[in-house]
């Protein structure tokens, strides 16, 4: 049961579905709905519908390379 589907996240999710996979849909929708900073996605077609929404998009080399980046907390023991 979804219990989205009343919702203006789930109507935008709903909308979102008729081109893109239904979890990507919802997730874009929860990220416009929390107004979060960022979102991860790896498919081009929800990354451009993503973009074009104004969202900040990375995908997981994207995390990767931010982890890289992290200052070690070890060094600092």
């Amino acid at each position: 049961m979804d219990r989205t589907a009343g919702t203006p996240r789930g109507q935008v999710a709903r909308l979102l579905a008729a081109d893109l996979d239904p979890g990507e849909a919802e997730a874009i929708a929860l990220v416009l709905e929390l107004s979060a900073d960022l979102i991860l996605l790896d498919e081009r077609d929800g990354r451009s519908v993503a973009e074009r929404a104004g969202l900040r998009v990375t995908g997981v080399i994207g995390v990767l390379l931010r982890a890289k980046r992290w200052p070690d907390s070890r060094d600092k023991a």
